[in-house]
């Protein structure tokens, strides 16, 4: 049951950070969508205005087209169910049920993840079909194939001054403010649905390494099981090894605390049992001051806590860990004694020194048969003077195997940030979707405009710019609107990271690294899978190009 729990609190999280991401990637693609809906419909309006001159009402074309594109969202909704569905049982029926596992998922859920894209891309489109169609006059569109006697007038206002450099991205995006709006933020949408998820995993990461910081000075070596012994022969090893100054009995770490990194991530901050001698050792190794309050009596139920955790979960000196009727904290883990908080430790003068140490009393953990303890201890290995790598080396590369196991402090901030690593490449499978989505809805659009703008092409050719010209220029102004989008990305992600760190984090005691540049290599995938697409669509449509054919048309 506890296991369950545990497996179903830490799921959970994940499921709530998708959403975010699921609604704005929604967002992102039916805008694309609904703006092609919008070129698309901009060619019927002949029909439009007949329909009305025959007296159809605004209001039906509008519940008209809506509909159209409704029951085109809805049958890509089904087809991406079923595909979803036929994957989950390939992947389940091929490659987990012979190596003896089961995919256990709750049938509904696809459904529900993917049922905003429907519903986005219906309110977009009504939106747009009404703020389009409130405007039509038959009698225009019938006889000038216009929407409105107001186009001259319109295009009398919006046309733009002449320009030094009227070819350049600046000066034809000035003349297409919309386009350029739209092409901004869909791109930066979907930059930041991928690299949201991305930050928060490495900011969790950076927040969880000071509480390995206790291994910076000494390791651990324990036995591979749970509460199992550790070997007597792996204790002699240890304590006859020349780079060794001291070993000290050290109970099995239970969770007792967990300090709450934001949004839904914990760390192990609970105290180790050690003998009243042996405590005061280590603070005085650590240089260990106390904020208010005092360390624990031997014997007795009592505890110290670090600074950083009583900030993180509200604790004060006084306050019960262990009572299951009044939790320290919302979620604390019931225990079979209670303990008592008598002292918390000052800040450390390096925030990654020290910073998870607390402790309580080792005597009064033996004299509780509640607490089950190993015949023969684990162990803290404190290094003589400059001596830390090479124990740590020997540590790990000779005695850690069947017989031991061993914590030192390049290994577990290793593990934290491989395990990061693994979320992200998690990640980034996710950004390859959306990137080829992206880069699909993004390049029709540019057929679209691409195919609207022949005449401007066919006369530039005409003047003598060449095909390849003419490619460099779309290109160019599509890397000036990725460019400006991912640059306004950055910007918001840094914002923020700031916001995050002052507002969120410092207020837990927590902290990162702003100088962490991984996330940002996770904002490239999409603007590049853009720009290439630009350019192959771009060059496939440019190569059928007839450049007196369009000026005879014109």
């Amino acid at each position: 049951q506890m296991l369950g729990e545990r497996i179903r609190n830490e799921a959970l999280p994940g499921l709530l950070m998708l959403l975010p991401l699921i609604l704005i990637v929604a967002t992102a693609f039916s805008a694309v969508i609904v703006v092609v809906n919008q070129l698309a419909s901009a060619r019927r309006m002949p029909e439009f205005g007949i329909l009305h001159a025959t007296g159809r009402s605004k209001g039906w074309l509008i519940r008209r087209l809506t509909r159209e594109t409704t029951m085109l969202a809805l049958v890509g909704w089904l087809v991406g169910i079923g595909l979803a569905w036929l994957l989950l049982t390939l992947l389940k029926e091929a490659v987990l049920a012979p190596r003896g596992h089961d995919l256990g998922y709750i049938p509904w859920m696809p459904p529900l993840f993917a049922l905003p894209v429907p519903a986005v891309i219906a309110g977009f489109t009504f939106l747009a079909v009404k703020r389009t169609l409130t405007r039509l006059d038959p009698v225009a569109i019938v006889e000038r194939r216009e929407l409105s006697q107001e186009g001259d007038r319109m295009r009398g206002v919006t046309a733009s001054a002449s320009s030094s450099r009227p070819l350049a991205p600046l000066t034809f995006y000035r003349r297409h403010r919309r386009r350029a709006v739209l092409l901004v933020s869909g791109m930066s949408l979907m930059i930041m649905a991928v690299v949201l998820f991305i930050f928060v995993l490495a900011l969790s990461a950076d927040a969880q390494e000071p509480f390995v910081g206790y291994l910076s000075r000494v390791s651990v070596v324990r036995s591979p099981g749970v509460i199992h012994s550790l070997d007597p022969a792996v204790v002699a090893r240890v304590e006859a090894h020349p780079a060794v100054e001291r070993t000290i009995p050290v109970a099995p770490r239970s969770s007792m605390l967990q300090a709450y990194i934001p949004p839904f991530t914990s760390a192990e901050a609970s105290p180790f049992g050690v003998y009243a001698a042996d405590m005061a050792y280590l603070v005085d190794l650590y240089g260990l001051e106390l904020k208010e309050g005092r360390l624990p009596r031997p014997g007795s139920n009592e505890m110290v806590v670090p600074e950083v955790l009583a900030q993180n979960r509200d604790l004060e000196v006084g306050d019960v860990v262990g009572d299951p009727e009044r939790p320290a904290y919302p979620g604390a883990t019931s225990l079979p004694v209670e303990f008592v908080i008598t002292g918390i430790f000052a800040r450390p003068n390096s925030p990654a020194d020290g910073i998870g140490w607390g402790f309580v009393s080792l005597e009064f953990l033996e004299n509780n048969e509640p607490f089950p303890l190993p015949d023969v201890l684990p162990l803290i290995v404190v290094p003589k003077a400059g001596q830390k790598a090479a124990l740590d080396n020997w540590l790990e590369k000779e005695l850690a195997g069947v017989d031991a196991s061993v914590l030192t402090h390049r290994q577990q901030i290793a593990r934290v940030q491989e395990k990061a690593r693994q979320d992200m490449l998690g990640m980034a499978l996710l950004e390859v979707v959306i990137g080829i989505v992206a880069a699909i809805g993004l390049s029709v659009l540019n057929y679209v405009y691409i195919s609207q703008r022949q005449s401007e092409f066919g006369v530039l050719y005409a003047l003598g710019y060449g095909r390849m010209q003419l490619v460099g220029r779309v290109l160019g102004e599509t890397a000036f609107v990725t460019g400006i989008a991912w640059g306004a990305t950055a910007i918001l992600c840094l914002i923020g990271m700031l916001c995050l760190r002052f507002v969120v984090f410092a207020p837990q005691g927590l902290t990162f690294n702003l100088l962490n540049f991984t996330p940002w290599l996770y904002t490239l995938p999409i603007p590049v899978a853009v720009l290439a697409v630009t350019t192959g669509t771009t060059a496939w449509t440019l190569s059928r190009l007839d450049p007196m054919s369009i000026i005879e048309r014109r």
